[in-house]
């Protein structure tokens, strides 16, 4: 096919441009020509015509483009009409400019209706969106049959797709101006819109982080246009005797609302936030809205960050591309969600499952100042781990609001098989974390304990934590000892705190006895001391001050082969240095010493 511009000989306005003028194309290609109409030498008025390109194609020898233009004026709404002519129009009128229309992120091609109603849902006035520039119109008042707008009412607003030919709800800035119809007003919005997204919210019993991906139709407070208000948010969640189920909500800076005490300091919901959520019961959450574009601007600050998650498709997570946090990974340090499961960048490990809608994350970085994050576009595939869970015993921990990242970067000892898993213990014995192994390595999030509760659900600040590991061929729990810390302060549990282990499985009896040194050592309060014996027989485990007093029998007792940990518990010990003996009725003895700090 060939295309080309040809003079026919007859005056008239040069208006159009081709670009380009001629040309050809292979059999079943395509290109862009386009016709460009200037309106310079134009008087105002409304203008129709047509434009035809000429080919050689034998089975399309000619197409025809229809072309309407308003030059100065805008024609009327064919879609949004008023019962009566411009000049018949009601003298009662309040102007409304629209300075902006965006629909779905984007602004839409002249052509698109916009119609003002009152309260009552009757059209007062409508005009046609010219794209590039602001429209004015009149919201008329109420005239003899015209059921228009009275002193006080609330402007309603809906746009229509000449297009599509459908209907659409939008939501409303007002810029300038009353809120609301006053005859002589004059008020200045914006208009936004876009298909309504109904984001179910899936609570689990316990402590959540979400964030959504929808800008709310609703819920805003009448002073706070920046976010929607919590209260209203969740007031959903209310039974008929106003019991709520939310127990607390959090921001990363420590702002919440305790509704159960009637006290909110979080002025309004920040829609590229994440946030914590502790709610009684299992519960869906419905926010109708429109959503949010997926690539939309987050600010990341240094340290500590809590952000949504805005895309509608899931993005991998997996090491060691983190492909969802791609364009700033270079400044990520840590990054963990709900159940804490993280992500090391030091240690190129991750066993975070794909980022999902309605999640929030938390992301520590080294940023010296603010940046622009912006999610990457869709993958083709995503990774997937499998974190099933294994039966290692029926008590789970308790996720609480603050947690340890533990990574256990290598383990000997054992060939790991499905399954395996490592867990850890507070100095009660109490389960406080488990995980999996991913590709040869376990990574874990340990629990704290909630400092505004009686229970101890997790580990309290600066607490000996124990890590064991769960043979799941065998199903039997084996000690660990501690190789090397590569990374952290020990087993010692800090809030948001990082640790990463070599470890090795302890064989199931020792060759021989023996009674290690403690850890930690110095301690404070409590430490824990590993010891062995390779056959049954009468252990004592005790301690001596240095005038050889005995202050505690730790182990008093037949014990079977095989290797133990015990804790000593100086509480009400005085601090200094002391001795731990251990003997065994067949004559072996050792002794260390530990330094007890208060």
């Amino acid at each position: 096919s060939t295309w080309f511009k040809i003079d026919d000989g007859i005056t008239e306005l040069r208006i159009v441009t081709i670009e380009p003028t001629f040309g050809e194309i292979e059999v079943e290609n395509d290109v862009d020509v386009i016709a460009a109409v200037s309106t310079d030498d134009l008087i105002d008025g409304f203008y129709t015509g047509n434009i035809y390109f000429n080919s050689n194609d034998p089975e399309t020898p000619r197409a025809e483009v229809e072309i309407s233009i308003f030059v100065g004026i805008l024609p009327e709404p064919e879609h949004f009409t008023l019962p009566f002519e411009i000049e018949d129009a009601p003298e009662a009128q309040h102007l409304l400019r629209v300075e902006q229309f965006i629909y779905e992120d984007e602004i839409p091609s002249a052509g698109w209706e916009i119609g003002v109603f009152t309260e009552a849902d009757d059209l007062g006035g409508s005009v046609l969106w010219a794209e590039d520039v602001p429209v004015d119109f009149f919201a008329y008042g109420a005239e003899d049959d015209f059921e228009g707008f009275e002193n006080g009412e609330i402007f309603n607003f809906l746009v229509w797709d000449n297009e599509a030919d459908e209907e659409f709800e939008v939501e409303t800035t007002f810029i300038d101006g009353p809120e609301i119809w006053r005859e002589g007003g004059e008020t200045t919005i914006e208009l936004i819109g876009g298909v309504i997204k109904n984001l179910v919210l899936e609570l689990r019993e316990g402590w959540n982080m979400i964030s959504i991906n929808v800008a709310p139709r609703h819920f805003y407070a009448n002073d706070e246009d920046r976010g929607p208000d919590v209260l209203l948010m969740f007031d959903q969640l209310e039974d008929e005797d106003d019991n709520q189920t939310v127990l607390i909500l959090k921001d990363i800076n420590g702002r919440f609302w305790l509704p159960q005490w009637d006290f909110n300091n979080i002025v309004y919901w920040d829609l590229t936030q994440g946030y914590k959520m502790d709610v009684r019961e299992a519960v869906d959450v419905v926010i109708p809205g429109w959503r949010i574009s997926a690539d939309a601007d987050i600010t990341i600050s240094l340290s500590w960050n809590m952000i949504a998650y805005l895309p509608e498709y899931d993005l991998d997570a997996s090491a060691p591309d983190f492909y969802v946090l791609s364009p700033i990974i270079d400044n990520v340090v840590l990054v963990k969600d709900w159940l804490g499961r993280f992500i090391s960048t030091e240690m190129r490990f991750s066993n975070m499952l794909p980022w999902t809608e309605g999640q929030g994350y938390h992301i520590k970085t080294n940023l010296e100042e603010p940046v622009t994050f912006n999610y990457p576009p869709e993958q083709e595939e995503v990774a997937f781990i499998d974190n099933q869970e294994h039966s290692e015993t029926v008590i789970n921990p308790v996720v609480t609001s603050h947690n340890m990242s533990v990574l256990i970067n290598s383990i000997t000892g054992i060939e790991l098989s499905s399954g395996d898993r490592i867990s850890a213990y507070s100095s009660s014995n109490d389960k406080i974390g488990s995980g999996e192994f991913t590709d040869g390595r376990c990574g874990l999030a340990v629990w704290g304990d909630e400092e505004n509760t009686e229970a101890i659900e997790g580990a309290l600040k600066d607490e000996e934590i124990t890590l064991r590991f769960w043979d799941a061929s065998e199903k039997v729990s084996r000690n660990l000892n501690l190789l090397d810390v590569l990374g952290g302060n020990g087993l010692v549990y800090k809030s948001d705190g990082f640790l990463s282990l070599d470890v090795e499985v302890q064989s199931d009896v020792p060759e021989n006895y023996y009674l290690s040194q403690n850890y930690p050592n110095p301690f404070n309060s409590t430490t824990r001391l590993t010891y062995g014996s390779p056959e049954n027989s009468d252990i004592y485990l005790s301690v001596f001050d240095m005038n050889g007093k005995l202050i505690k029998e730790l182990v008093k007792g037949t014990v079977v082969a095989g290797n133990f940990t015990v804790n000593w518990d100086a509480t009400d010990v005085s601090a200094g240095v002391y001795l731990v003996q251990m003997k065994a009725s067949t004559g072996f003895e050792r002794v260390v010493q530990v330094i007890l700090i208060k």
